[in-house]
């Protein structure tokens, strides 16, 4: 995880987070 990504975008950061949970629920469904 690269800190600074946090001061110079949070909000894409927020993003990063939400795709990561979105990415983690689909692999737990298609098992990967």
């Amino acid at each position: 995880m690269k800190r600074h990504i946090f001061k110079d975008r949070p909000q894409r950061t927020i993003q990063m987070i939400h795709y990561a949970i979105l990415d983690a629920q689909t692999g737990n469904k298609l098992g990967t």
